[in-house]
This record gives structure tokens, sequence and C-alpha cells, in this order.
């Protein structure tokens, strides 16, 4: 479905390069959920823009490859990458507030995606968009509402319809649930699931909270520093982590019976990723820190699917 092949975004500032996302590589198979989990700044939505091709200047790709249905999308013209955004690939962002446009009916601006890539009458797109309205819970009598007019929850289901109203085979979900509280943020989740089985499209669920990220998606990549640590199953991640990293970021879940009262939090901040560690870039912070640790950049070890970037796996898994 889609393949990131060793995929280098950089940002080439003033005061140096920085390197957001460096070297990242994974799939996101048909019909699945994949999460990208990791802490601000990690790359997360600076990769999910480079899959899009939207990196603002001055930022750019500078190596790697982006297959879409083994289409790769780094080598075509702006032109032919605009009919492939929102027609094969579509993206929910962070804010809906922001991403719509206040002075335009929420209904008209799910009709203007469609005809800007579809060949079809005004009536047909006004049609669709009653049925898209209907199937995120917005409802159709909402079709000439304002987005002030609507609740965050409502606003969100409008990025949604808008992003699945060419029906693409891949959905971008950018921090979704973020502004949203607990409630409305399952029923988010639980949409973003009920149109994955409807219309068969994969999504790739980026978000910095991992129990989110745990409890929805089939497989799971840990994004530190502009890297790709650790990619697998979910079931398997959750089970045995491998990576220092993920490892902390599950134990900074909270408990609501058990244990400590008091918050586990992991030591230290993400790096400056215009000097960035040499070696791994997780061990100043890292508690299983080796000497090859400070000095050579980790390989990456793959356990039946499970991958790794960690030192402690060059002799396998004990």
């Amino acid at each position: 479905m889609l393949r990131v092949d060793n995929l280098k975004i950089y940002y080439f500032l003033r005061d140096g390069v920085v390197k957001a996302v460096d070297g990242v590589s994974f799939i996101v198979p048909d019909r699945s959920i994949v999460g990208l989990v990791g802490e601000s700044g990690s790359g997360k939505s600076t990769l999910a823009s480079g899959i899009l091709r939207l990196i603002p200047p001055p930022g750019r790709i500078v190596d790697g490859k982006i297959y879409l249905d083994g289409v790769e999308l780094t080598s075509l013209s702006e032109e032919e990458m605009r009919r492939i955004r929102g027609r094969d690939i579509s993206m929910v962002f962070q804010d809906p507030l922001a991403s719509l446009d206040p002075l335009m009916k929420v209904g008209e601006q799910i009709v203007e995606a469609i005809l800007a890539h579809e060949d079809i009458s005004r009536e047909e797109a006004i049609e669709r968009t009653y049925k898209l309205l209907n199937d995120v819970g917005v409802g159709e009598e909402r079709f000439h509402s304002y987005p002030h007019q609507l609740s965050g929850g409502q606003r969100q289901r409008v990025m949604i319809a808008i992003a699945m109203a060419l029906n693409p085979r891949i959905l971008i979900a950018d921090e979704p649930t973020t502004a949203l509280d607990v409630v409305v943020q399952r029923q988010i989740m639980e949409l973003f699931n009920e149109l994955r089985n409807k219309y068969s499209t994969s999504i790739l669920l980026i978000s910095h909270d991992i129990s989110l990220i745990i409890q929805w998606s089939d497989y799971i990549g840990v994004m530190y520093a502009g890297e790709l640590v650790e990619f697998s199953e979910s079931r398997k991640l959750v089970e045995k982590p491998l990576h220092p990293y993920t490892q902390a970021l599950i134990k900074a879940i909270p408990r609501i019976s058990g244990g400590s009262s008091r918050l586990y939090s992991i030591p230290g901040s993400p790096p400056d990723l215009t000097n960035p560690p040499s070696g791994c870039r997780f061990h100043p912070r890292c508690p299983y820190k080796m000497e090859i640790c400070e000095s050579k950049i980790p390989e990456e070890y793959n356990f039946h699917g499970h991958r790794v970037r960690c030192w402690l796996y060059e002799e396998g898994i004990g």
C-alpha cells in the first residue's frame, strides 16, 4: 500500500541543517492502522507532510523514496502530485478550526474538494456531501453551518469528511484528537475505525499519546529525534518493547490502580536536531548506555518483523 524507504527531510537554516526526518523506512499495509508515536519534535508531522510532498521552504526531501501502490511519489511533478492528494492520499490536520475556511459553509467546503478532483455535476457532489456528513456523524442538516457554529468534535468530523470525500487509499491523521476531551477523542477514533472498514482505507495515525496509539493501531512505529527507532505489530511491541525509549514511553503511561502514585518521566530532553548527539541520539537519556552508543550509529536489527535500532541487540534477543 504505502512504503517509505530511507526518507530524509532536512530544513536548511542560517544556524545549520535541521535533520527533522533522517533515514526513516516503514510500510502501511492494506486496510491497517499504523501508529507513529514520539515526543514533540521527533519528526512525526514533518514525515506526514513529506509523504504528501507539502514540506514548506526551507525544508526539502533530500533522499529516499515514497511508494503508493508502486508509484514513486518523490519523482512526480507538482501537477501529478496535486492529482494524487485528496484522491489517493489525504490528511486530517491537528487543528480543524485553522484548517477550515471560516467564511465558507462546511458543506460547500466538502463540495469544493470533490469538484476539484472529479468531473461530476454540483448536484452529485452535494448528494455525496450529504452522505459524508451523515457517515461521520455530523448530519446533513449541518451542510449550511459555518465552522464557528460547530463544536470541536464536529469540526474534526467535517475535516474527516473532507479527507474521505474521494475515498483515498491512505488517510494520514496528524494528532487528530489533541484538542478534544477524552469522550470525543474516543468517538473520533471509533469513527476512524469504522471508516477504515467501510471504505477499505489504510490510516497513518500520528500522536504523542502512546496509550492512544497502542489502543487503536495494528502496527506501531516509535520515532525519536528524526529517526524511527522501533517498528512492530502493536501486540508484539506492547508485550516486549525492545528500544529503551519505547520502554520509557510505556512506563510513563499513567496507571489508574496499583503501584506508586508518582508519575514516571523520561529524564533529560530531546536533542537539538541542528547538532544531534553522536552515535545513538538517545544515548544521553538512556539508562543502558554503553561506550559504543556514544560514537557509533546503531544498526537496525530485525527479529521476525520486529525492527529496532539499538546496540543492545547486536547479539540477538536473549
